[in-house]
């Protein structure tokens, strides 16, 4: 009876003990998962950190020397320390270096392009060292995808001189010589940068979609949504654009970004149709 007893303790402690190391497996298994889900940790610096490092107060506007040595400090900085969107730390000085370019609409046309023109360079600047930091540090999307956004809102503005400065459908040549003079055709790069955005969406782009979680590329299609609808009438190739957007909305790859994409199509489709037929590059009418 003793011999059974004793078999029997045995037993359930050997039950007991495979119980806890299951336990233990387990803990430490989900809190592995855990570890990897958290989101990184804010390795960026205080606004006064930056500025000794020669970055301007992000208390004003800045003007274009400012956002030039905005985007030299920018690029001294180890990646890691990088101002992130909505951060405690930093997220002062990212609103500053992501901010949309303004100009007064009573300007000349000549200022009013430069200004954008400025300001989309500088933008283009801050967002290609942040691709940068994508490639080599997980949880900057937010980041891109926010400075991605902003190049499209001053596209998006820069569509209200667009038809200033003549149509580049090659009826009028002079018009379209005095365009490309001032440097910057927001019709044409709204085009090139679409192209750009949308690769990002369908993962054709260097960076595609790939880097970025879900919520950060529905983010991206919302900018799209805020901003389509007043860059499509004038920007070239617009057919070409809303077949994409199509494309993209059937790609079972994506369905995560459904509802937003439906959306989008909808909504760019509702645009398009209410325009007139765009004419063929270089045609005469």
């Amino acid at each position: 009876m003793q011999v059974r007893t004793a078999g029997a303790g045995d037993k359930l402690g050997a039950m007991l003990a495979a119980r806890a190391l299951r336990t233990r497996c387990v803990l430490a298994l989900c809190a592995g998962l855990a570890l990897l889900g958290a989101a990184p940790a804010d390795t960026s610096l205080t606004t006064e950190a930056y500025v000794r490092r020669g970055m301007p107060k992000p208390d004003h506007a800045w003007s274009k020397s400012e956002r030039a040595q905005a985007t030299r400090a920018l690029q001294a900085l180890d990646l890691a320390e990088y101002p992130r969107h909505a951060s405690a730390r930093s997220g002062e000085v990212f609103a500053r270096l992501s901010a949309v370019p303004t100009w007064d609409r009573s300007a000349s046309l000549d200022l009013r392009v430069a200004a954008a023109r400025q300001g989309f360079e500088a933008l283009s600047d801050v967002l290609t060292s942040y691709q940068g930091s994508l490639i080599a540090e997980q949880g900057r999307g937010l980041d891109v995808v926010e400075i991605r956004a902003a190049l499209l809102r001053t596209l998006a503005a820069s569509m209200s001189f667009a038809g200033e400065q003549g149509s580049l459908d090659g009826s009028d040549v002079a018009t379209t010589v005095e365009a490309m003079r001032r440097g910057f055709l927001p019709e044409l790069q709204a085009s090139f940068y679409l192209g750009e955005v949308l690769g990002v969406l369908s993962g054709r782009s260097e960076l595609g979609a790939g880097a970025y979680d879900a919520d950060e590329l529905c983010r991206l299609v919302d900018a799209l949504r805020a901003t389509l609808p007043a860059i499509l009438p004038s920007v070239v190739g617009r057919s070409g654009i809303v077949d994409a957007i199509r494309e993209l909305e059937q790609d079972p790859q994506l369905d995560d970004l459904d509802p937003e994409l439906r959306l989008l199509r909808r909504e760019v489709e509702a645009v398009a149709d209410a325009l007139p037929p765009q004419p063929e590059a270089g045609s005469v009418d």
